[in-house]
């Protein structure tokens, strides 16, 4: 019943993007490493996995963990007060409105829930430089300490 087909604009907007692809993954990788970097003395937080074996991580997005007792809301509402834009990230799917009618609760997926509620999208772009990636990690560690 739908129709997913592109318009020739979409189709060659899609094109344009799939010629820059590389060089974006690149782009993505390379904040990704001064993320790392910057965090390297940063208590209180677990990085994302870079990759595993021969797989190459696409960085769509770069999330840390808390440590657990770490309020997370709260971290995220510092982050806002430097300027930094951070979000909670990892939803737990189970427990969506929607899909409690099959009987799913709290509780049942401990771990889960617990990487869901200490997980923060921190601002991830192509375009971040140096000194953004150490304003963000600078606001994440005062944050953390205070």
């Amino acid at each position: 019943g739908f129709n997913y087909r592109l318009s020739d604009v979409a189709a060659a907007i899609g094109v344009a993007q799939v010629e820059k692809l590389d060089r974006m993954l690149c782009d993505r990788a390379r904040i990704a490493g001064l993320y790392g970097q910057a965090f390297e003395e940063v208590e209180g937080i677990e990085l994302p996995v870079e990759g595993i074996g021969r797989s190459r991580r696409s960085w769509f997005v770069y999330p840390v963990r808390l440590d657990p007792g770490v309020d997370r809301d709260a971290v995220i509402a510092k982050l806002a007060a430097e300027g930094v834009p951070a979000k909670a990230y990892l939803p737990c799917i189970h427990l969506f409105p929607h899909l409690r009618r099959f009987g799913y609760e709290e509780g049942q997926f401990p771990v889960a829930e617990s990487v869901s509620a200490r997980s923060v999208a921190l601002p991830f772009h192509t375009a971040m430089t140096e000194g953004d990636v150490a304003r963000v990690a600078g606001a994440l560690d005062r944050s953390l300490r205070a």
